[in-house]
């Protein structure tokens, strides 16, 4: 399941090997945020890695964006080496060459921050998708006579995505000596799908019940169908929003809020230059590129029921 988010120019082996020195700042970093460890572990990822390349790419991103607008700035003649001493010529420097770097620094490490605990519902979703099959599948063997073992083989042997790569799993314990009902128990610990957690645990109770398993999964399949339709209807609702918000910083803020700035500025005496330009507009591109990347992380992974 391991997945670098988009933004991560360099990967984490590259990246902890250029953390080396500091390696114990990154595994620090990662403690200290509650259950980010835990998450990015999870993942199938290390911690120290993971924190190493957050941090590599986040200095990599500010830095050129820090290099492009002063490349800007002084093409512009808005920075100049002269006027960089004097009062005005900080100010500008500050306005366009740190300003916009210091806001990508926050809102990338903000995103590299939250995006293991996203990749892992990610990851629960796109187990959620084929597990609707999956269970069908070993509910039709069941009601065929196929024990459920050797139902869970099948559906191990078949392709059901991560739903298989599960089942395998257990199929191996079972095989190595270890009970059903635990092996399908260490699944249920393991297993980030609460879905899938539900009917592990439904089938452990009936089968230390001694009871069959068809209804059980019966069950959990008509709330899983139900729950994928209204993830599509709540994303479609969502996507909405988003699109507004997007749009927002797409056209209105570099169009009208500019315009609106400049007529505030004739009444206040306010005086707006070039570099308030450049400023909003990358503010406007680091947002736009964020949202991107969290519309396409809270996209569900579905598939026609």
């Amino acid at each position: 399941m391991r997945t670098d988010p988009v933004f991560f120019l360099v990967r984490q082996k590259p990246s902890a090997r250029m953390m080396r020195p500091v390696i114990g700042l990154a595994y620090f970093l990662a403690g200290l945020v509650p259950g980010l460890k835990y998450d990015i572990e999870e993942s199938g990822m290390d911690a120290g890695e993971y924190m190493s390349a957050a941090i590599v790419n986040t200095l990599l991103l500010s830095l050129a964006a820090f290099a492009a607008l002063v490349f800007v700035g002084t093409s512009r003649g808005l920075i100049g080496a002269k006027a960089l001493w004097t009062s005005a010529g900080m100010l500008a420097f500050a306005k366009i060459g740190l300003l916009p770097p210091a806001v990508m620094v926050i809102a990338l490490m903000a995103f590299f921050l939250y995006y293991p605990k996203m990749l892992l519902r990610k990851s629960a979703e796109t187990l959620d998708k084929d597990l609707v099959f999956a269970l069908k599948d070993l509910l039709l063997q069941i009601d065929s006579g196929v024990s459920l073992f050797d139902g869970m083989v099948n559906v191990s042997r078949a392709d059901y995505g991560s739903v298989s790569d599960e089942f395998r799993a257990v199929v191996q314990d079972i095989n190595a000596g270890m009970p059903e009902d635990k092996a399908l128990e260490k699944l249920a610990l393991h297993t980030e799908s609460e879905f899938l957690k539900k009917a592990l645990w439904q089938v452990i109770t009936a089968l230390r019940a001694g009871s069959g398993a068809q209804k059980a999964l019966e069950s959990v399949l008509v709330v899983l169908e139900k729950n994928q339709r209204d993830q599509i209807k709540a994303y479609t609702q969502e996507l909405n929003l988003w699109s507004m918000v997007y749009m927002v910083f797409a056209v209105a803020v570099p169009g009208l809020g500019t315009t609106i700035l400049i007529i505030m500025s004739a009444f206040s005496g306010m005086r707006i230059t070039e570099s308030v330009f450049i400023l909003i507009i990358g503010a406007c591109i680091v947002v736009e590129l964020v949202i991107i990347g969290f519309i396409k992380v809270r996209r569900p992974a579905v598939h026609s029921l």
